[in-house]
């Protein structure tokens, strides 16, 4: 009995030490963009929700969605597209009352699973459906009041695929077209980064040039406000607001 204990406890360290390994080159061969398509293609509504891990964030997020279309559509219906939606639990559904008509994009089959069962159980006019950031080309067909992208951009680690999902909303949207947008953002030049590990990949941008970067594509910047503050971090989760010029 012992000697089976024995050589179960060496199978088991021997499969800890191969896992390390191989997530440590995954680590290093893996690009950053690779590493964050495979983790968010792999969510759902079970192993990720934004309420239990940061209740905080969630909260101000939801106050700062509700204030906006409050005061800009109060007695309106509107067109809305909500990029990198997830199920549409942190996003599009909290101002569904706003809605004339909503269509929501996320990598995640099953996200979009959940959220167009949630928009047929509560007929809601929202459309849910994939698209690969990173990937695939955005085009919009539909004549938008809003385009919403809460925390897609911070997971998007090249910044050539960036500027080009800011380009296309530019060049497809209608002149006063909203653009909201929450992201984790670095305070300084010096402080922004890549973060990268065998699960997890994200970049956090220096916030004046994120903002340059987003104006110089045909967009003003109306309001930025600090949503959240990480714990001994130079970074802040932020909700900006932008209109199409």
């Amino acid at each position: 009995m012992n000697v089976l204990k024995k050589i179960f406890d060496c199978l088991l360290i021997m499969k800890n030490y191969l896992y390390g390994f191989f997530m440590k080159v995954k680590t290093a061969f893996y690009s950053p963009s690779k590493i964050s398509r495979s983790f968010w293609s792999s969510r759902n509504s079970k192993n990720w929700d934004l309420s239990s891990r940061y209740p905080e964030l969630q909260d101000a997020q939801t106050k700062a969605l509700i204030g906006f279309f409050n005061k800009n559509f109060k007695d309106k219906k509107i067109k809305m597209l909500d990029l990198g939606c997830s199920d549409g639990s942190s996003s599009i559904f909290i101002v569904k009352d706003y809605l004339r008509y909503g269509q929501g994009l996320d990598i995640s089959s099953e996200f979009i699973k959940t959220a167009n069962k949630e928009a047929k159980n509560n007929n809601i006019n929202v459309d849910f459906s994939t698209w690969d950031a990173c990937e695939e080309e955005l085009k919009i067909t539909n004549s938008f009041d809003v385009v919403m992208a809460l925390g897609l951009f911070t997971c998007i680690t090249e910044d050539k695929v960036f500027e080009n999902i800011i380009n296309a909303i530019s060049t497809q949207v209608k002149k006063g077209t909203y653009l909201l947008i929450k992201d984790t953002l670095s305070d300084t030049h010096d402080t922004q980064k890549v973060l990268k590990n065998h699960l997890y990949a994200a970049k956090y941008r220096f916030i004046d040039q994120y903002v340059k970067d987003i104006c110089d594509k045909g967009f003003k910047k109306l309001d930025l406000k600090s949503l959240y503050r990480f714990p001994s971090e130079p970074y802040a989760s932020y909700f900006l607001i932008f209109e199409k010029l």
